[in-house]
């Protein structure tokens, strides 16, 4: 499914660089090469929309000065919201 795609997922994302992508259950899962990535990405919700399964997930390392681990974004327009940010 979406882990032989890696162009349609630089297209989702709006980003070139990607460190892996999976699926995780009926979820796309692509990790960034970091957390300012992830923030500074831009969506891409039409293509978005076109993808199998529930939605993205988009993670990346937080930087070493956040109180962070990880910083994620979730996409799911297919069911009203287009996006949930986490930061744990």
């Amino acid at each position: 499914m979406i882990n032989d795609c890696k162009q349609l997922l630089v297209n989702l994302c709006g980003h070139a660089t990607l460190a892996s992508a999976h699926t995780l259950f009926t979820t796309g899962l692509v990790m960034l090469p970091s957390g300012k990535a992830v923030t500074e990405m831009e969506p891409q919700f039409d293509n978005i929309l076109k993808c199998p399964g529930r939605g993205l997930i988009v993670s990346g390392v937080a930087p070493s000065d956040s109180e962070f681990d990880f910083i994620s974004r979730f996409f799911r327009p297919k069911y009203g919201v287009n996006e949930v940010i986490y930061y744990t």
